[in-house]
C-alpha cells in the first residue's frame, strides 16, 4: 500500500488534532501545560469567591486579620428544666424583658399529649419569629403564639428556636426543646438557652 497517496492535508490535520485532544495537548498548544498555572500568572483579585471550589480552602489558607471581629456575647442563661401535667396552668420557663415563655399540656384525645411552648409580650411593637411563624408586630392583645409543639405527626420532642425583640430594639435569641414524655410518664417539658 502507497502511503503517500493517503498523506493529504486533511488527513495530517485532522490526526494532528485528535492527537492533541485525546492526549491532553490543548493545554500545550495553548502554551500551558497542566497544573502550571500558578500565583505568578493570575492577575491581583482576578480570583473570586465562585472560582474555588467549596469547602476549597483551608484556615491556614486565610489570612485571619482580614475577618472582621465576631460580635461578642454578653450572656449565655440556661432555664431550669421546666415541666407541666397535662390540662395544668401554663407553666412560666422563663421571663425575659417584656417576654414570657410559657410550657402548656394538652390531652389531645386518642391517648395523644401535644406540648406546647409559647410566647407572650406585655407591650405593643414588639417583635417575633421562629420555626413556627413570623410576627413583625407582636402586641399584648396578640395573645400566646406557639414557638415549638409536639403532636402525632413529629417526635416526643421538637426542637425550639426563636428571636424576640423589644420596641427599643433588646433581642432574646432562645434555644431548646419542648417535649410530651415527662420521664416516660404523660407529662410534657421544656428547656431554653439564651444568648444575648
Amino acid at each position: 500500500m502507497d502511503l503517500r497517496r493517503h498523506l493529504t492535508f486533511a488527513n495530517v490535520a485532522s490526526a494532528t488534532a485528535l492527537s492533541l485532544v485525546l492526549g491532553g495537548g490543548v493545554a500545550v498548544a495553548a502554551g500551558l501545560a497542566p497544573n502550571s498555572v500558578g500565583s505568578k500568572q493570575i492577575k491581583a483579585q482576578a480570583v473570586k469567591s465562585s472560582d474555588v471550589k467549596n469547602d476549597g480552602l483551608k484556615g491556614k489558607d486565610i489570612k485571619e486579620s482580614t475577618l472582621g471581629s465576631v460580635p461578642a456575647v454578653d450572656t449565655v442563661v440556661t432555664t431550669q428544666r421546666a415541666t407541666a401535667a397535662i390540662g395544668a396552668t401554663p407553666t412560666t420557663v422563663a421571663t425575659l424583658g417584656t417576654f414570657t415563655i410559657t410550657l402548656r399540656c394538652v390531652d389531645a384525645g386518642g391517648g395523644v399529649t401535644r406540648s406546647f411552648l409559647e410566647i407572650r409580650t406585655s407591650v405593643d411593637n414588639a417583635s417575633y419569629s421562629s420555626d413556627e411563624d413570623v410576627y413583625p408586630d407582636f402586641d399584648v392583645f396578640s395573645g400566646p403564639q406557639v414557638i415549638a409543639t409536639t403532636n402525632d405527626n413529629n417526635p416526643a420532642i421538637q426542637h425550639a428556636q426563636f428571636v424576640a425583640t423589644e420596641p427599643d430594639g433588646t433581642l432574646f435569641q432562645g434555644l431548646g426543646y419542648t417535649s410530651h414524655r415527662l420521664n416516660g410518664a404523660p407529662g410534657c417539658a421544656a428547656q431554653l438557652t439564651f444568648i444575648g
